[in-house]
C-alpha cells in the first residue's frame, strides 16, 4: 500500500516502530504524544489513536503516557513495510 493510502493509525505504528528501533528495542515504551506530534497529530488525536490501537491489541499502554508495540502490532508494521 502506498504512503498516500495509509491511515493515521498506521502512521502512528510505523513511527512508534521507527523510534523504538532506533533505541534498540521495538518494545521500548515511548510517549504517545511525542509520536503523535511526529506524525502531525495534536495531543487529543494522539490519545485517540493510542486508545484505538490498544483496543485492537497493536500497542499496550505503559506507565504514564507511554505505549509500546505488541507482537500483533509488530506483524502489522512488518506487513506495512513490505507493502
Amino acid at each position: 500500500m502506498s504512503k498516500k493510502g495509509r491511515t493515521k493509525d498506521e502512521f502512528f505504528l510505523l513511527k512508534l516502530h521507527e523510534l523504538a528501533s532506533k533505541l534498540g528495542d521495538y518494545t521500548m515504551p515511548l510517549d504517545r504524544f511525542e509520536i503523535g506530534r511526529a506524525i502531525g497529530q495534536n495531543d487529543k488525536g494522539a490519545n485517540v489513536i493510542a486508545r484505538d490501537l490498544a483496543q485492537a491489541n497493536f500497542v499496550r499502554k505503559a506507565e504514564g503516557d507511554a505505549v509500546y508495540l505488541t507482537e500483533h502490532g509488530l506483524h502489522l508494521v512488518e506487513s506495512l513495510l513490505k507493502g
